[in-house]
């Protein structure tokens, strides 16, 4: 089997404006800094506003069979749970490991490394379906590490799967710089042409409201926010790819005033 990774960003049923897939793109990024070189991405969002919803998904379960990639990673919310399930059955049916991660995966991570497990067995798959909790970089890239390696996943923070015989908790990983890691790998998308020109560029992560009704917190319990060095040098590359708009993701642009001139200069 060739060792690539595949990550998917599932189609959604819905006609909306859609921008670049911060969260795999980022995990590419770390991932191919890492030195890994056979990575795709999907963007089913891009691929259902070409396509169609319907013919999308088709599309992406078609290459799944051809292609058959050592490792498949997608990004988990409530709002995709029915393409997930698609996703993640025509993986196992392939062979491929399966890694989620996202907000629901990250509050559900318990219930549904035990349903993945269940599915794959019933599928006949020996593939591992294991669910990444919080933020997705270095834990993917350690995860990954692992089972291209083929080594236990128990010293692995922050991920959660299910052994056959319980499900297996590991400890949350510290949170990282975000300033410290890899710039986003969104040449492996689709040109800002495809996105009606806008190019997305993370601000911050977390909130300093702590909603009891938000998935935020669960995913990043402290506030950080990018450095407008840091948020230039991402500008520059958007410039570059040619990019008419950008597209600012983040609870706290305006949080400090000094910050934002400095963001908007």
């Amino acid at each position: 089997m060739p060792k690539q990774i595949l990550l998917i960003n599932t189609p959604v049923g819905l006609e909306r404006r859609i921008v670049q897939p911060l969260g795999i793109a980022s995990v590419a990024g770390t991932l191919r800094a890492a030195g890994y070189s056979d990575i795709k991405i999907i963007d089913g969002c891009y691929l259902s506003n070409e396509f169609g919803y319907r013919k999308s998904l088709k599309m992406i379960e078609s290459e799944i069979a051809s292609d058959r990639p050592f490792i498949i990673g997608c990004t988990y919310n409530n709002s995709n749970s029915v393409e997930i399930e698609r996703i993640v059955t025509a993986a196992l049916r392939a062979g491929s490991h399966v890694i989620l991660g996202g907000h629901a995966a990250t509050a559900c991570h318990e219930t549904l490394a035990k349903h993945f497990h269940n599915l794959a067995r019933k599928l006949s798959s020996t593939s591992v379906a294991v669910m990444v909790r919080g933020e997705g970089e270095i834990t993917g890239r350690e995860l990954i590490n692992a089972l291209y390696k083929g080594e236990t996943l128990n010293g692995i923070k922050g991920i959660t799967f299910y052994d056959g015989k319980r499900v297996m908790v590991n400890p949350d990983r510290e949170l990282v710089d975000i300033n410290e890691l890899a710039p986003p790998a969104v040449d492996l998308l689709p040109p800002p042409a495809g996105y009606a020109g806008w190019y997305n560029i993370e601000e911050s992560r977390g909130c300093v409201f702590k909603c009891t009704f938000c998935s935020i917190k669960s995913m990043y319990p402290v506030v950080r926010l990018k450095d407008p060095a840091r948020i230039r040098q991402e500008v520059k590359l958007a410039r570059d790819s040619g990019a008419e708009k950008i597209y600012l993701t983040g609870e706290l642009l305006l949080l400090h005033k000094e910050r934002a001139v400095k963001i908007a200069e």
